[in-house]
Order: C-alpha cells, then structure tokens, then sequence
C-alpha cells in the first residue's frame, strides 16, 4: 500500500521491518523498503542485504524499546507466587510468546523432560497460545508431565513477576522482546544463539546462550543456573543495568531521526 501511494503521490516513506520475510519474486522486483527501511536488529539487517536484496546503505538498525516502568517488579517473588496460586518454595521456568514451530517450546519441553527428575521442585511454565498448543499439550501428557507444566493466559508483566528463569528456545527471532522485559523485572534468561537474540543476551554476563539447537544443550544451561542461584542472579542484576538502552524513549528519537533523513534526501 505505501509502495502505491508513494508512487502515486510522489510522497517518502520509510518502512520498518520487524522480522524474517520469504524473499519472493514481488519482494525482490519491487522497492517496497521505501527511502529508508529501518530493522530491528543487525540480524534483520542482514536478512534484508541477503535474502531481500535492500541496499546496505538505505538501511538503519533501531532497537525495539519497553516502557520499563510497566515491568518493574511490584511485588517478591514469594508474594507474586502466592498471588497467582502459585508454591512459593518451587522454582518456576517460563517460556513466554506465541506458541509456533520456530519459538521452541517442543525443544523446551524435551529439555525439561531431562531434567526433572533430577529437579523435582522445579516446574515448568507457558504463557500464550498458537497453532502448536495442540502438539505442546499433546507432548504434555503424553510424557506424563500434567503436575509439572502449565500452560496459563497471563500478560508479560505478570508472567514474569512469577517466573524464577526464562527460557527463550526459538530457532529464528528478528528481536526478543521478552529478553528485554524480563531483564526490567531482573529474571535471568536462556536463549538459543540466533538472530536478535544473541545480540540482547551477553553469553555469561547478562544472561546464558546455547549455541547447539537440542535439547541436551538447553538442559545443560539451565541446570547450570538452577545449580548456581547467586550467578543467575548477577546476570539478571547485569541485564537490568542495560535496559535504558531498549527504552521507548530512545526507540522514537531514533526513529524521528529516521524520518528527517528520509525528509532530507
């Protein structure tokens, strides 16, 4: 649509991509990028010198931003937990988003299938829907695993409020916009080395990467943190410190920044 108009009107436009997108015939012969196209991550970038063929040059990488003071945490994690029916004296990992193929939550499921004998105490947590709830749910109960796993309808800010680890498996992600949430409420993250991903998480500083896509590699890396609470700690403590860095505010600055140069050309 805003190919047509700008065409039609001889007006500028910027576009903004958010993700990963099948490089079909139309994409490639026609400029739908606009005078600038902005991405949300140098991954995206990358994707879209790649696979879209757009000019390096016409594009700007601008970070996704969070209002932070909508996922400060309100309450302990012991109150948060009791709130939500939750037992206070267990440990609870989440995996937060759209339940589909590429977010991983099989691989997350197999993982902890691993580890929970070793870890009786520790439970398992989702929080969306999707076209794979089905086979998730199906995973669940046919291994047995109805008293462990969860799958509840919360919004971010209070999923994460009673969450002690998140785990974000996803095969393919432009950005990762729990990672940021999640580093506002100081619970430490595991994710897989893909994507925007492995530029939010700081492998051993602000949080835990895997970087082989299998559920023996996920379940070492959160036995590590299970093992070792006061490190989980430190990096949860590690990726709150950088959460200005993804703020709404900074977000529209360099957008509008965006816009002008558009104007400019």
């Amino acid at each position: 649509m805003a190919f047509l108009l700008s065409c039609l009107t001889k007006r500028k436009y910027v576009s903004a991509f958010h993700g990963f997108y099948r490089p079909h015939k139309v994409r490639k012969r026609f400029k739908f990028y606009g005078n600038l196209a902005i991405a949300v991550s140098f991954a995206v970038k990358e994707h879209l010198i790649n696979d879209l063929k757009i000019p390096e040059e016409k594009i700007r990488v601008i970070y996704n931003g969070i209002d932070s003071k909508k996922f400060l945490r309100r309450l302990r994690p012991a109150e948060a937990k009791k709130k939500f029916g939750l037992n206070e004296d267990e440990t609870y990992i989440g995996i937060l988003g759209r339940i589909s193929q590429e977010k991983g939550h099989l691989l997350a499921l197999r993982a902890f299938k691993e580890i929970s004998a070793q870890y009786p105490k520790v439970k398992l947590l989702i929080s969306g829907s999707g076209k794979k709830e089905k086979d998730v749910k199906d995973f669940i109960n046919r291994n047995q695993l109805e008293e462990k796993v969860k799958i509840l309808d919360l919004n971010s800010s209070d999923f994460l409020e009673i969450i002690d680890l998140l785990v974000m498996p996803s095969s393919k992600e432009g950005f990762g916009f729990s990672i940021i949430e999640a580093a506002a409420k100081k619970v430490p993250v595991i994710g897989y080395a893909t994507g925007g991903i492995k530029e939010l998480i700081n492998d051993g500083k602000s949080g835990i990467l895997f970087y082989e896509y299998n559920p023996q590699a996920l379940a070492c890396a959160i036995k590590s943190l299970l093992d070792d609470c006061l490190q989980a700690q430190v990096l949860a403590d590690e990726a709150f410190k950088k959460t200005e860095e993804f703020s709404l505010a900074k977000m529209a600055e360099n957008t509008l920044k965006v816009y002008e140069e558009a104007l400019g050309q």
